[in-house]
């Protein structure tokens, strides 16, 4: 008898551990309450848990160097709970409505899970035609005003805060100290059966600052841990009820001790590092290469387009002094060789129509010299033989002119 009720009570433990584990497991239906443990299954694949000496286990999500909570890859819309959160992870379900958020040097940002669903755990700023918001840290009471650090802070123009494209209107950082002076607390809180959310700027606020009807949808509570899904009137996302009960029963499959976990941070934001020096290395390196290409082709082209230049002026004939005379190249030196060429050309025909063409002087013929003064020496140098005959004949004419006479006498 002893050893079939220990038998029966054992066989009782078993099932109520493996109910246990079927129920954190399971997915849960809308308004069930569910393990703890739910957290730390469905969050594994997407990042890793951490045993903080502080704060106990943490999850550290695989979602990039420059992820921020509230910020990377979602938006706001507005529901009867106020502004709420729309992650677009497949696991924003839980760490932007369950828990806080915090950040250190050593993990960056990381996530405490806790059981209170809510639309968005932060606290918001508004002023200067800016809203901000940035993330309630664990044990922040959304009734205290903390000065929380500015780079947490995420601030766009009022006229964009509905935008589903948020973050194509965030504020540089180096404006956010600018801005954070000029801007004041939202204090505005939504109550619902006796639990405050922090709601944000108020509806009609948001109307004024964008000019157009913001819509308030309903929260549908979905019925798998997915990706929240909006329509016009309403959002569907996962929103179990966690049984608080469950807290130190719950425990991650898999742990990174924190001294493990920080080593591995430290090693992926060298190794981003070397990767975008590596990028903006080969970017620098593509640039040069596209240039010099480019250079090297106005090079090429402008060598084409003397070549041709050059034939061209070798093949067309041009007319000088009536007479058909070879153009010179493009190029430089061959243009002063054919210039000079054309000039002595030109000056030889010039000399020998100035012996050519005679004139008439005192009743004698005597050839005529060129109008210009250079020209004119030139055409006596060229001709010393022509002057000389014209010399001897006109002594034979004076010698029969004298003879003529004497004759008469």
């Amino acid at each position: 008898m002893k050893m079939l009720k220990s038998t029966k009570i054992a066989i009782i433990g078993i099932l109520s551990l493996f109910t246990l584990f079927l129920v954190s497991k399971a997915e849960a239906r809308p308004g069930e309450r569910v393990s703890f443990q739910l957290f730390y299954d469905q969050l594994a694949p997407y990042g890793e848990w951490v045993d903080d000496p502080e704060y106990g286990f943490v999850w550290l999500p695989d979602a990039g160097p420059n992820f921020m909570p509230y910020s990377s890859n979602g938006y706001w819309v507005m529901t009867k709970y106020g502004n709420t959160w729309v992650s677009n992870y497949e696991w924003g379900w839980a760490p932007f409505h369950y828990g806080r958020w915090y950040h250190t040097d050593y993990y960056g940002w990381a996530w405490v899970p806790d059981y209170e669903w809510g639309p968005a755990w932060v606290t918001w700023r508004s002023g200067g035609g800016y809203y901000g918001w940035a993330p309630l840290g664990p044990r922040m009471s959304i009734a205290v005003n903390v000065r929380i650090p500015s780079f947490h802070w995420v601030f766009v123009p009022n006229r964009y805060i509905t935008s589903p494209y948020l973050h194509r209107y965030y504020v540089s950082h180096r404006n956010q100290v600018r801005i954070y002076n000029r801007t004041t607390i939202i204090n505005n809180v939504y109550v619902i059966n006796s639990k405050k959310y922090v709601s944000g700027p108020a509806r009609r606020d948001i109307e004024r600052s964008t000019g157009s009807r913001v819509s308030v949808r309903a929260i549908n509570n979905s019925s798998q841990p997915t990706r929240v899904a909006v329509n016009s009137r309403s959002v569907s996302l996962y929103r179990p009820s966690i049984d608080e009960n469950t807290r130190s029963q719950a425990r991650p499959s898999q742990i990174v001790d924190a001294q493990t976990a920080r080593a591995r941070v430290a090693e992926r934001a060298t190794a981003n590092r070397n990767s975008v020096q590596a990028t903006a290395s080969r970017s620098g390196l593509e640039s040069r290469e596209a240039n010099r290409r480019t250079v090297e082709g106005r090079e090429a082209t402008s060598s084409r387009t003397n070549a041709r230049e050059a034939t061209r002026a070798v093949q067309q004939p041009r007319v000088v002094a009536g007479r058909s005379a070879t153009q010179a190249p493009a190029n430089n030196s061959r243009r002063m060789e054919a210039r000079e060429a054309n000039r002595r050309t030109v000056m030889g025909r010039e000399a020998t129509r100035a012996v050519q063409q005679p004139r008439v002087v005192t009743g004698r013929s005597a050839i005529q010299a060129p109008a210009n003064n250079s020209r004119r020496t030139e055409a006596r140098e060229a001709t010393p033989r022509q002057s000389v005959a014209r010399e001897a004949t006109r002594s034979r004419v004076e010698g029969r002119a004298t003879t003529r006479s004497n004759g008469n006498r």
